[in-house]
């Protein structure tokens, strides 16, 4: 978080504490039900929700949140990237001043990373190794994650890994340190719910 987004979270909070006004800090806006891939886990397996707001109606959503004093915000899904509009959806979010974050599968990163040269963080999802990703994610889905990362380090975009912690990669763990570390990458770790 640069100082200029650490200076507004303080003055958020400061009208919170003596103030008693809210002020939305952060949000994680699921952009698109769509998606690459059918993870054996994922609650969009059965469920390929196209009713997403149009162009116009999440720019002015951004306009609002921006007003609202919002500081930062996740473009989630399904698949954000599959989004053809998701360049413009960045751009405006950072136009405002607002942290934004995108989180992927990596699938199509390399196709669309212009899009994404203006992100404060790029966060793939890579639950290890291919041995320990792809039976979950897909055939070829790590290599795939793993391009991405490097691709976006290449370009100078702030990556990292976010690894679901499942049955298959829990007492593995050592090895998906290993490989994010092989990959010169921060790793989130988030248990499966």
């Amino acid at each position: 978080m640069n100082l200029r987004a650490r200076a507004a979270l303080g003055r958020a909070v400061l009208r919170y504490r003596f103030l008693g006004i809210r002020t939305p800090i952060a949000i994680a806006w699921l952009v698109t039900g769509r998606c690459t891939a059918c993870r054996s886990y994922c609650r969009w397996k059965s469920e390929r929700d196209t009713n997403e707001l149009g162009t116009t109606a999440a720019l002015e959503l951004i306009e609002e949140m921006a007003e609202a004093g919002v500081l930062m915000i996740s473009f989630t899904g399904g698949e954000p990237l599959l989004r053809d509009d998701i360049g413009l959806l960045i751009h405006r979010v950072k136009s405002k001043g607002i942290v934004c974050k995108l989180n992927t599968n990596g699938d199509l990163v390399l196709r669309r990373i212009d899009s994404l040269r203006s992100l404060d963080l790029l966060q793939i999802s890579l639950d290890g190794p291919a041995k320990l990703h792809d039976p979950l994610r897909g055939r070829g889905s790590a290599d795939r994650a793993s391009n991405a990362v490097r691709r976006a380090h290449q370009e100078g975009i702030p990556v990292q890994v976010i690894t679901c912690l499942t049955r298959y990669n829990l007492d593995r763990l050592d090895e998906v340190l290993a490989y994010a570390k092989a990959l010169d990458v921060r790793l989130h770790v988030q248990p499966l719910a």
